[in-house]
């Protein structure tokens, strides 16, 4: 009878093991299941924090696109500007010599012609 009942007890302690097996299996499972809920959440946010992140991104290069456009334009322009004060002043300084050429040109035949003069009178 000692041998029955030891094995009664054991048949007993191996259901209740089986039981507790069964139970922890079931755990098992349900935390799997919220854990991929949660990464699942988790993802989720994730790809939603990343589409804004890339959209503000995108936002702030075209502003900086549109800024540096504009900022090319205002040095085109005064580029342009520049040039034509530079054309401008290069332009005067030609008349200018052109002026000086011909009171020089003007100068140097007066000076020939008083020379002719005064040579034709003395001979």
């Amino acid at each position: 009878m000692v041998g029955d009942d030891r094995i009664a007890r054991l048949e007993s302690d191996v259901a209740e093991i089986k039981g507790d097996v069964k139970a922890l299996t079931t755990c098992l499972l349900e935390f799997k299941a919220e854990v991929a809920s949660q990464i699942g959440i988790f993802r989720t946010e994730v790809a939603s924090q990343i589409g804004t992140f890339r959209t503000e991104v995108a936002s702030q290069i075209s502003t900086f696109r549109t800024e540096v456009a504009k900022e090319i334009g205002s040095l085109g322009k005064e580029a342009g500007s520049f040039r034509a004060e530079v054309a401008k002043e290069f332009g005067a300084v030609r008349t200018s010599i052109e002026r000086t050429k011909v009171w020089m040109l003007g100068t140097g035949i007066s000076t020939v012609l008083s020379v002719a003069a005064i040579v034709w009178k003395l001979h």
